[in-house]
């Protein structure tokens, strides 16, 4: 299958480039997923549509790097917030990525396999666990956030932790969408 954002069709030619000096800002270092197709024709998941609109990625990135700060997560709450999203979503590049970048925080694989089966993992901490669930709920959100689940999140997270996960899973689901809407094969990224 062609892909159905090659690089030489971008309007930026140095979009690639943007996406690899961002990751590796975002990760602190060469990025442990792949992000770029072997044959250097087109790019993965949602950084493949990003090179069509060059100047609203730079922009998720900047927001991206800020998010990753542990100024506002840990890199543990971070990745719960992605794997309860994820576990919704079922993106599988995403899935792939995000498994090699959580074991590296700490999560287990048992943990991650719960957590992407819709499960609390267990040996959590209570804000740990509040930032999975939360980020369930604001995956699958289609009106106002209740009040009891408002007040049950901001009692353990407090308010600037809790935004701070709505932005996360924001975030993720504008690059979950990217990544479904660059199609492709998925049975690569499902080990």
């Amino acid at each position: 299958m062609d892909p159905r954002f090659p690089i030489a069709d971008a309007p930026d030619p140095s979009a690639p480039e943007l996406v690899e000096e961002s990751l590796k800002k975002m990760v602190g270092g060469t990025p442990p997923f792949p992000w770029i197709e072997d044959d250097g024709q087109a790019l993965l998941g949602c950084y493949a549509p990003m090179c069509y609109s060059p100047e609203i990625s730079r922009h998720l990135f900047e927001m991206g790097k800020v998010a990753y700060q542990p100024t506002y997560l840990t890199p543990l709450k971070r990745e719960l917030a992605i794997l309860g999203l994820i576990s919704i979503l079922k993106v599988p590049y995403m899935v792939y990525c995000h498994r090699i970048v959580s074991s590296r925080t700490g999560l287990t694989a048992q943990q991650y396999d719960d957590g992407l089966a819709g499960k609390v993992p267990e040996g959590l901490s209570k804000e740990e666990d509040s930032v999975y669930r939360l980020s369930r709920i604001l995956t699958t959100l289609s009106g106002p956030l209740e009040d009891a689940t408002w007040h049950e999140f901001t009692s353990v997270l407090g308010k600037a932790e809790m935004v701070a996960v709505v932005h996360l899973v924001g975030a993720y689901r504008w690059l979950g969408l990217l990544t479904q809407v660059n199609g492709g094969d998925n049975s690569r990224w499902m080990s």
